[in-house]
């Protein structure tokens, strides 16, 4: 049998952390893991060694002596997910983790994303993972990542995917700062390319951001991460009525407002404001709290892009501003017609012809969100119980569950974060 090595040694604790591991078991909550890893980073032994995670769980009576020994199993053992030997912890998030993985029976690198017992058993979770996987199975696009297995292990559901290695865009936006027009260009055009690829198939992605964008070593981009994706096709409604789902910073006006009758205009949108992060260092609209933000969404126009960040061309700024157009009909229509407006650029046209002024009717698009009416859906399986704001911005919080879901730093800065799933971010630190 093949097998695959590690270029760098990397012990078991980096490989999978287990306190992620605990976290998948469900012996504890976000909140007891995040306690316990600040405790490690203020105490030392004897030795001046920081304790281990399992000695500091053990000694809050978190998880027994039994537990423990169980979970330094998996550990060792490389995972509980029987085929596979689980390489490399990547993220987590509110109903499972990802991770970098080798299928024992072929050598295959994968990214392998398993859900909690607690979700596997859950008809409403269970279903929209099986959908994921159903979907991400049919895609052939090289900006698109595609599944390969489906399964079902030692109470978790998974499945296996196309490993992507590089670095996610809200990554680079933190180590980089704001990306510079070429690249800005480049990483439109292939975004736009997977949009119309799964818009062929009637499939609406319904949270594009900056986390969900993975830019490979070589340079390429992957949108990754269709946990919330809806068929237009698919009559089997997954989402319960008056919940809103997406990431409150990106997300479209139809969104905030909780349409069902959504389409490829409502991710373009998305992508416009992941775009204009990208480009100007800030997202479109900042507030201080999640209504305020939605709100913006659906009343405020966005500053101009280059009044944020003076190197953007005219063409971009107008581009950016005409994917923000809060009412659908005033978007482009498709991702080919956002393709066609890049070519105009290029050819140093502009890259729409202007749109005509809102009439007075028009008005009723608009509708007010009050602190009272915003609920966010639970099945995002992101939610925080961290209060807003977030401490580093990566949260969406829920009024429809007290669950207790991770922020999405990626574990090379902190290991309790999460870019493997879907996440949401609402207040940015500055890159």
């Amino acid at each position: 049998m093949k097998t695959l090595e590690l270029q760098t040694p990397i012990d078991d604790e980096q490989r999978l952390p287990f306190g992620e591991l605990a976290l998948l078991k469900e012996l504890v909550t976000r909140d007891e893991l995040e306690q316990v890893l600040q405790l490690q980073a203020e105490s030392f032994d004897r030795r001046g060694r920081a304790h281990k995670i399992a000695t500091l769980l053990i000694r809050k009576g978190t998880i027994t002596k039994q537990q423990a020994k169980e979970l330094l199993r998996l550990q060792k053992s490389h995972g509980p997910i029987d085929g596979y030997r689980l390489l490399e912890h990547l993220g987590s998030g509110g109903m499972g983790a990802v991770f970098r993985a080798v299928e024992e029976d072929t050598g295959r690198e994968v990214a392998i994303k398993i859900l909690r017992p607690s979700a596997t058993s859950n008809e409403r979770f269970r279903a929209r993972f099986l959908r994921e996987a159903a979907i991400t199975r049919t895609f052939d696009h090289p900006n698109l990542v595609r599944s390969f297995a489906l399964g079902e292990s030692a109470e978790h559901l998974y499945f296996s995917m196309e490993y992507a290695p590089g670095k996610t865009t809200r990554q680079l936006l933190k180590a980089q700062g704001a990306f510079s027009e070429a690249r800005i260009l480049r990483l439109l055009r292939e975004l736009l390319g997977a949009l119309d690829h799964y818009w062929h198939e009637r499939i609406v992605h319904r949270d594009i951001k900056p986390e969900n964008i993975i830019v490979t070593p070589e340079g390429q981009a992957k949108l990754t991460d269709l946990g919330l994706c809806r068929q237009l096709d698919d009559t089997n409604h997954l989402t319960r009525a008056g919940k809103t789902l997406g990431t409150p910073l990106y997300i479209s006006p139809e969104l905030a407002r909780g349409l069902k009758d959504i389409d490829i205009r409502s991710d373009l949108y998305s992508l416009g404001a992941t775009v204009y992060h990208l480009a100007t260092g800030v997202p479109p609209f900042q507030a201080p709290s999640q209504a305020a933000v939605l709100r913006d969404h659906v009343e405020t126009t966005p500053t101009a892009p280059r009044l944020k960040n003076p190197r953007i061309s005219a063409g971009l700024d107008e581009l950016l501003l005409r994917l923000l157009e809060k009412q659908p009909e005033r978007r482009p229509a498709d991702p080919r017609a956002v393709l066609d407006a890049l070519d105009r650029m290029e050819r140093g046209e502009p890259p729409f012809e202007p749109l005509p002024d809102i009439e007075v009717s028009d008005i009723s698009f608009y509708s007010a969100l009050s602190e009272e009416s915003l609920t966010f859906s639970s099945e995002s399986m992101h939610v925080s119980s961290s209060g807003w704001p977030p401490n580093d911005g990566f949260t969406l919080a829920t009024t429809s569950a007290p669950g207790l879901i991770p922020t999405n730093e990626p574990e090379s800065e902190r290991p309790t974060k999460d870019d493997g799933t879907s996440t949401s971010e609402l207040t940015p630190r500055p890159p």
